[in-house]
């Protein structure tokens, strides 16, 4: 054999699975494609705030807007990455300044499997 192995997916796939991991957002079934799952909306949720109501079924418990994901290294600012990446098209590959900040912003042992 000799070498390294192929990567597993090519440039523009790569920046889909950083930015997934990032925004925490969900993949489809296919994950070497890295497509965002489209039941996710791509798009981040306002919080929700408590209401009470009469019936049961009307109750709003309060909810945060999302949950840090666990991919994001302890400096990173999940708040920036949404505002940086929100507009970016998830066809065509990142320009080098956001792939260099996902990269310093995801843990190591999250990108080795990428």
């Amino acid at each position: 054999f000799g070498g390294d192995p192929p990567p597993r997916r090519n440039q523009t796939a790569r920046d889909r699975k950083l930015r997934l991991a990032a925004l925490g957002l969900p993949s489809t079934h296919w994950a070497s494609l890295a497509l965002p799952h489209e039941l996710s909306g791509l798009a981040r949720l306002g919080p929700v705030a408590a209401q009470g109501a009469a019936k049961p079924e009307a109750v709003r418990l309060p909810l945060r807007a999302s949950i840090r994901p666990q991919t994001l290294v302890a400096d990173a600012d999940f708040d920036a990455l949404w505002e940086l990446l929100k507009d970016a098209r998830w066809e065509a590959p990142l320009p080098e300044e956001l792939r260099a900040l996902l990269e310093k912003s995801i843990k190591d042992e999250f990108k080795a499997v990428f």
